[in-house]
């Protein structure tokens, strides 16, 4: 089979790609002066995947992706119908599952056979078991008596598990393979853009467009955007967890490069060196101890892992590591430079001890994690076994200082808890724990396998689904649409290598 090599066609679709996403980026900041535009580019955007879809579902599903890696919480637009507020999240997850499901009746209507329809689904009895927990926690939750409010924000956000299916079935060729890898990656330069660009605005004082950026940020929920004492802002987007598996493939097209001289200084190593160096100052810019604690967990394991199968010389490993610690420098230099740019003057100020008070010092954020722990464990233990089901909510003191401002003495009661791994066990009790733990387990033992066979691409996976699990037991993920993406993401390349000898490395 054809490896997935550079070519114009790929060149063509990665710059289209990534000016389009940049042009809807702009047309969201827009919408927040004009609601209108919103609900035009929108509204075209929603129209154009249906069109898509119904002609490829593969390609319908790429535009799922770029949203995905874009848009946050899923608001970059939104439509308000019936008094309901759809994000374009939404929208499109309603597309693409709806043609996919009729694509599945068709075929149904064709063969008269289920089992035709459903046996090439890999990994079939975990996700029916994890769907089966899921459907117990509809019944638990509403048995329960839990606030209706939150028990169908959960679900509905749950429902997008359901994505798995159109992406495990949908994504067989080359060519469809090719082009999903291409969007991530024009999605990945579009995320770095857009952050290194709002560090460079908020370092500078840009006035008064700071304030727009921020209040454009704030009400589509894309992002969090703190000041720090020194002036630095800090840059947090949900959508960053993306990041980590991309740095990780980038880093090690670098790394292979690097170990082969004469390609040092062709166009496409440098490009790749750019989007490497990005990607690390955007993910150290994100101030996220639960990205950094997922990436070195992930580089820990997987470092062992390919020690342990390869067995290389000490010389090649700490090579490796001076690389990794050269390239972590060299992106920290890069954040320093876009922060104290001097034109115009800037208004920040960066150093080490921003990186190290983050790394060891609890704030607001921090202390109400910890705050809620001893809450979660209480009400884990009165029903361990089963969970309390969809919409379970609990109250405890936070440090949050917006809602302190708001005279409830800090008293916050929510659906929607931080420690991720605890609010599975408290939902779905030890059966949740128990089902997706094995789901994750199997697609560790593949990613194991695969390592043995490819250590490039092997690796890649297998970091990214011990950094996933790593980030979740702190910031939640594996709950929430964007978790269910990563690993939609993750099965689709790893079936893809299971039984071919297409090369992601080449691309």
């Amino acid at each position: 089979m054809k490896h997935f090599l550079v070519s114009k066609q790929k060149i063509t679709l990665f710059f289209w790609v990534l000016v389009s996403l940049l042009i809807i980026e702009g047309a969201s900041f827009s919408s927040y002066f004009n609601p209108l535009v919103g609900i035009v580019v929108g509204g075209i955007i929603v129209l154009a995947t249906l069109v898509i879809s119904l002609k490829s579902i593969s390609n319908g599903l790429l535009v799922v992706v770029a949203e995905l890696l874009l848009g946050s919480q899923g608001y970059l637009f939104s439509f308000d119908i019936a008094g309901s507020t759809i994000s374009l999240r939404i929208a499109l997850w309603i597309i693409v599952m709806g043609v996919w499901i009729s694509n599945l009746i068709g075929q149904f209507l064709r063969d008269k056979n289920f089992n035709n329809i459903f046996k090439n689904i890999p990994y079939q009895k975990p996700l029916v078991f994890l769907l089966s927990v899921l459907g117990f926690g509809v019944i638990v939750g509403l048995l329960s008596g839990n606030n209706q409010l939150f028990f169908f924000l959960e679900l509905k956000r749950w429902l997008y598990i359901l994505i798995l299916f159109p992406f495990i079935t949908s994504f067989r060729s080359t060519e469809e393979l090719s082009k999903l890898f291409t969007v991530i990656v024009s999605a990945i330069v579009a995320l770095c853009i857009k952050v290194l660009l709002l560090i460079y605005i908020f370092s500078h004082s840009f006035l008064p467009l700071v304030y727009d950026v921020y209040g454009w940020m704030r009400q589509n929920l894309l992002g969090e955007i703190t000041r720090w004492p020194s002036g630095f802002s800090r840059i947090f987007m949900q959508s960053q967890i993306f990041l980590l598996p991309g740095v990780t493939a980038f880093f090690l097209a670098m790394y292979t490069k690097i170990q082969n001289p004469q390609l040092l200084y062709r166009k496409k190593f440098f490009g790749i060196m750019v989007v490497t160096l990005s990607c690390f100052s955007v993910i150290i810019a994100s101030l996220s101890r639960s990205f950094w604690l997922g990436a070195i967990i992930g580089v820990i394991v997987t470092a062992i892992c390919y020690i342990a199968v390869y067995r290389p010389h000490i010389k090649k490993i700490l090579g490796f590591c001076l690389v990794l610690g050269g390239t972590v420098v060299v992106s920290t230099a890069l954040l320093f430079a876009v922060v104290r740019f001097p034109f115009p003057k800037p208004s920040a100020n960066i150093d080490a001890s921003l990186l190290t008070d983050r790394a060891i010092k609890m704030e607001a954020g921090a202390a109400s994690r910890w705050s809620l722990l001893p809450v979660m464990w209480q009400e884990i233990k009165k029903s361990p076994f089963f969970g309390y089901g969809f919409g379970k909510s609990l109250t405890y003191k936070t440090y949050d200082p917006r809602i302190v401002a708001t005279g409830s003495n800090g008293l916050y009661t929510t659906y929607a808890f931080e420690w991720g791994w605890l609010d599975i066990w408290l939902k779905f009790g030890l059966l949740g724990l128990i089902a997706y733990g094995w789901l994750l387990w199997l697609l560790c033992q593949d990613a194991f396998k695969l390592l043995k066979k490819e250590g490039l691409v092997g690796s890649v996976i297998l970091f990214s689904l011990v950094s996933l699990v790593t980030v979740h037991f702190f910031t939640p993920y594996l709950n929430h649409p964007l978790g269910f993406g990563y690993l939609a993401l993750i099965i689709v390349f790893l079936e893809s290598r299971k039984n071919s000898h297409l090369s992601f490395a080449q691309n």
